[in-house]
């Protein structure tokens, strides 16, 4: 045999050799990366809701929110527990309830409830003027005038200041919402409703005139 030849051979075969093993190895890596990206990836079902106008960009990354899909979020929300009357109140605390977490969903059903009756037999309506709102975090602090009416009479003009409490987890839902009032020293403190309740009671008895919504439908003289 040629020596030439068998030398050139045995080059040839000890390249495509190499080549063959570097191909093997590219594979064998780029396996390695997708087998850890499906065994780390999120590929849990996300949806983004979002309200009928969003007036400010916002970003939405795993389970992160920005502050501004929070306050658009809240903004939204804010409108359908607050600004209602006798015929649309039913319908917007049903959308409400499709977005509440599971943790609260009995007690804002039976809060609503309680809500809906009082409004559909006392003709409340009531009118929210949002005046500002700040973000810290997955809470929203809502502060507005809040116009309170029974029938077509206005009953009630007073500031008002609520939380609405969000968990983003792939899924918005509420986790909360309560009205606040300054305490002694400044800072806010939740009104519960089982005290507004009672509060409402006692106003029927006083002044035989109807009381308040959890959410704030007062009496002129208070």
């Amino acid at each position: 045999m040629d020596k030439k030849k068998y030398t050139s051979t045995v080059i040839n075969a000890n390249y495509k050799a190499t080549l063959w093993m570097g191909v093997s190895a590219v594979l064998l890596a780029s396996n390695v990366m997708l087998s850890s990206f499906v065994m780390t990836a999120d590929t849990s079902e996300k949806t983004i809701v979002v309200p009928p106008q969003m007036d400010k960009p916002f970003s939405v990354q795993g389970n992160e929110a920005s502050p501004e899909y929070i306050e658009q979020m809240a903004r939204y929300f804010s409108q359908l527990l607050l600004t209602y009357h006798k015929k649309n109140a039913q319908s917007q605390f049903d959308t409400i309830l499709h977005y509440t977490d599971p943790s609260v969903y009995s007690e804002m059903k039976t809060r609503f409830s309680l809500d809906y009756d009082r409004i559909s037999r006392n003709d409340i309506s009531s009118v929210f003027y949002l005046m500002g709102i700040h973000i810290k975090k997955n809470v929203a602090v809502i502060t507005g005038e809040l116009n309170g009416f029974i029938g077509s009479h206005l009953v009630s003009k007073k500031q008002k200041t609520y939380e609405l409490r969000f968990n983003y987890n792939g899924n918005l839902s509420i986790t909360g919402f309560n009205e606040l009032q300054k305490d002694s020293v400044g800072s806010y403190e939740i009104i519960k409703p089982d005290e507004e309740v009672m509060i409402e009671q006692g106003e029927l008895e006083s002044s035989n005139i109807p009381g308040s919504l959890n959410n704030g439908v007062e009496n002129n003289g208070q």
